[in-house]
């Protein structure tokens, strides 16, 4: 496909490109669509990760030899309020520039903060909008930081998340669900939405041949609060590996060791020697450590807005031939493992015998592992994912 010079793509991401989540699900994207569309990408950076002039340098540097032009804007965080507006202002003024002075047919839009700004630019200028929502936002605030959903924050989010689903375009979501849900509560046509999971990028996450042992490894990765019940898990692998001794849980996160352990105790948890925490950023090193996993766990918790979820650990594990195991947290889920590339379950005691024969390294792991790969590349790859950004794209370039 030749690259469509006419006019450039504008893509909103309060996420910094130079953090992870943004150089996976937003940097990954960008790149592999600039080869066939024009770019500006503006992305908000944290102050510290800008420090790393070595990083931001070697950034930078992939981002203008794919010719996307690249501007950045300091990331504000405290006081929470007026930082936020403070953003939003400096993106306003610079979205006046930009639309006045460059031929932007399409503006994709991550998120829903940066949204706001556009629905005023929206009357004075023309341009097609991609809501990449990529979760029910504000409903996460409710249901993990703690908004009150009569309170005032909350009601203006709902409402800038109503006009946004009502000026877009293309509206795009992580799960059928979230779709559904969409389709059904608030009238928006199936025409609009396309599901889009978070990507891995199957260069990065595969299968690592290592030597087989009879040992279990279960692998916990990120954050152990807010999304997630950690005690679940602690709690369903004391009682898993008092029955079989030969079970370990490597934890991969960014929470101190300290309290983890102090988590461990207080949940009441037997053995602290089967517990292994480590915090990796190197891509590579995790990648060999995911290899390690006989499974993956964790446990969501269920709420509104977890419809509209689906981890990124997910797709890397699964690329990985790393199988999950997990509550059922939406429908999406279900379907998913219902393929073979996991087990649900409540975490109970009486579900111990099923996680150890979906785990047991005597069954057919190789089969297993096969199994997750295709899946993972069906449903989680970049590839994947670019190709329906590609379609998406052309339909809103006619």
């Amino acid at each position: 496909m030749l690259k469509d010079t006419n006019k450039k793509i504008l893509y909103l991401s309060y996420d910094g490109v130079l953090e992870p989540l943004g150089s996976s699900q937003v940097l990954n994207y960008v790149l592999g669509l600039a080869k066939s569309y024009n770019f500006i990408l503006y992305s908000f950076e944290k102050p510290y990760d800008l420090k790393d002039t070595k990083r931001v340098s070697a950034v930078s540097k992939i981002i203008k030899n794919s010719g996307i032009k690249w501007i950045k804007s300091i990331y504000h965080k405290s006081p929470t309020t007026l930082a936020t507006l403070y953003d939003l202002f400096i993106l306003l003024s610079n979205l006046i520039l930009i639309l006045s002075f460059n031929r932007i047919g399409t503006i994709h839009l991550r998120g829903y903060l940066l949204g706001i700004p556009l629905l005023i630019l929206k009357k004075f200028f023309k341009f097609k909008l991609i809501f990449d929502m990529r979760g029910f936002w504000a409903d996460e605030k409710a249901d993990r930081a703690g908004w009150n959903r009569s309170g005032y924050k909350y009601i203006f989010f709902k409402a800038i998340e109503k006009k946004l689903l009502k000026s877009a375009d293309k509206i795009i979501t992580l799960t059928d669900h979230s779709r559904e849900f969409l389709v059904k509560e608030h009238k928006v046509s199936q025409k609009v939405i396309t599901t889009i999971r978070t990507c891995a990028d199957e260069n990065v996450f595969k299968k690592i041949k290592k030597d087989e042992d009879q040992t279990i490894r279960f692998g916990y990765l990120g954050t152990l609060d807010t999304a997630y019940n950690f005690q679940k898990v602690l709690n369903f692998f004391n009682l898993f590996s008092q029955k079989h001794r030969d079970a370990y849980l490597d934890i991969y996160s960014s929470t101190p060791e300290s309290k983890i352990m102090s988590i461990a105790r207080e949940t009441g948890f037997k053995d602290l020697e089967k517990i292994s925490i480590k915090f990796i950023r190197d891509k590579k090193e995790l990648v060999s450590q995911i290899n390690n996993f006989n499974a993956c766990i964790f446990y969501l918790n269920e709420n509104f807005s977890v419809k509209a979820s689906m981890p990124t650990k997910i797709g890397e594990v699964l690329m990985c031939g790393v199988p999950i195991i997990c509550n059922r947290f939406n429908d999406d889920i279900e379907y998913l493992t219902k393929q073979g590339c996991g087990i649900i379950t409540n975490f109970a005691k009486g579900d111990i015998e099923k996680v150890f024969e979906f785990v047991n390294p005597n069954n057919n792991k190789e089969k297993l592992n096969l199994k997750c790969i295709e899946i993972g590349k069906k449903e989680f790859s970049l590839k994947s994912g670019l190709k329906l950004y590609t379609s998406i794209y052309e339909e809103l370039s006619k």
